[in-house]
């Protein structure tokens, strides 16, 4: 009986033994770094003819500091070799270096292009917004009026000019018929004057009021003279 009682303890214990989670284990273990990229190998430059330069050497071929030659590896400087030991030194073509500056100044100068078009195109935007708000209110306190209804004034005014002076023959044959020359002048003179002083002085209500008046014969609508396009003048 004590035997039985002892394999089911042992039994109790091994069921009771919790088991290890392969995944969680894994997941523990670190993945290993990435390799560092490494250089295009010297015989892929395409400038062979071109001479290879030190870091102090090719900082002095472009004129800069050997700091500020550093500051241009760290921005992506192209190179052939970099030193791995204190005795070894950088090796770099020029000529590579120089097509990536021309790629960079290039990228540059299409981003601020960009820049400067949105900011004009803002700026003309803008001024035409502020015009077309200056005229707005140039209309309202009536310092402006549409180029449409100067167009239907003028219309009307040189309308009745032509119909005064058209009418002149008929008007003056009567009054002339027994007229000395000198007559017959004063009273042409006169009736010219009378027509040029309404022309100096016109009735502008009543022209305007004519202008904008609606035309029988067209449903309602305004006479042709105001087919022109409404341009603001003043």
């Amino acid at each position: 009986m004590s035997r039985q009682k002892k394999a089911g303890a042992t039994k109790a214990k091994t069921k009771a033994k919790p088991r290890a989670n392969p995944s969680r284990s894994r997941a523990k273990s670190p993945s290993p770094p990435a390799p560092p990229a490494s250089p295009p190998p010297e015989e892929s430059c395409p400038h062979l003819a071109s001479p290879r330069l030190n870091l102090e050497a090719a900082a002095k071929h472009f004129d800069i500091s050997t700091q500020a030659y550093r500051q241009w590896l760290a921005k992506g400087a192209p190179y052939l070799h970099k030193p791995t030991t204190p005795k070894d030194s950088w090796r770099i073509c020029p000529e590579c270096v120089a097509a990536w500056r021309s790629g960079r100044d290039a990228e540059k100068e299409k981003s601020t292009t960009t820049q400067t078009d949105y900011w004009t195109e803002k700026t003309r935007r803008e001024k035409a917004e502020a015009s077309l708000a200056e005229m707005k209110l140039a209309q309202q306190r009536g310092e402006m009026v549409e180029a449409s209804a100067v167009a239907r004034i003028l219309v009307g005014l040189f309308g009745g000019m032509r119909d005064k002076l058209s009418a002149l023959p008929s008007k003056l044959a009567p009054r002339l018929a027994n007229c000395s020359a000198i007559e017959a002048q004063q009273v042409i003179g006169a009736e010219i004057h009378d027509i040029l002083n309404d022309l100096s002085r016109p009735d502008v209500e009543a022209l305007l009021e004519a202008a904008f008046a609606p035309d029988p014969a067209s449903d309602g609508h305004v006479p042709a003279a105001a087919a022109h396009d409404s341009q603001p003048v003043g």
